[in-house]
């Protein structure tokens, strides 16, 4: 049972594009452990690390676009000049802590309830994947040492790209050497 949206959503000219508002309520997406159900949300800080994790459930049929919305994506794409270009979707941030750049970066998809059913192996490479009426999604939220912009705002240059994704030399991540 494929979903109905489309993996990864692109533009006419195969850049990509956030989902609109009604694709995103086709996910169903829920927080899980609101109101006394478990705990939605569990952070952990350290000298090792910091992240928290969140959790969530949506549609099964779903599960792999509402990822693609939570954690973001990335894609090449040749604009209208014929250059190559690099377009990406930016993850989620932590609700509470957008300041310390705490982004979604990991997302467990596991089955829920399952429906009895198995769909077509035609769909899936050759696969039978049982159907479930939804999927539990338990996200990872990390620090990363880096900026996150958006494609608009780097504008025609394609040298730009280094202002986003990128680790520079001497931060925490980038691998530094050094000699005497």
């Amino acid at each position: 049972m494929p979903g109905e949206l489309p993996i990864p959503p692109t533009n006419a000219d195969e850049s990509l594009r956030y989902y609109d508002p009604d694709e995103v309520a086709l996910m169903d997406l829920r927080r899980i452990g609101v109101s006394g159900t478990g705990d939605h949300i569990q952070d952990d800080m350290g000298p090792d690390g910091s992240g928290s994790r969140r959790l969530y459930s949506c549609s099964w049929a779903e599960r792999h676009a509402t990822a693609i919305y939570l954690l973001g994506f990335t894609k090449t794409y040749t604009d209208s000049g014929g250059a190559l270009r690099i377009s990406r979707l930016l993850p989620d941030r932590h609700p509470a802590y957008d300041i310390f750049n705490w982004v979604a970066t990991k997302c467990r998809i596991t089955p829920y309830r399952y429906t009895g059913t198995i769909e077509d192996a035609n769909l899936n490479y050759g696969q039978h994947i049982p159907v479930f009426e939804r999927a539990h999604l338990e996200v990872t939220y990390e620090l990363v040492p880096f900026d996150l912009k958006e494609d608009f705002e780097l504008g025609e240059i394609a040298e730009r790209e280094m202002e986003r994704y990128v680790t520079l030399p001497g931060y925490p991540g980038a691998d530094v050497s050094t000699q005497v």
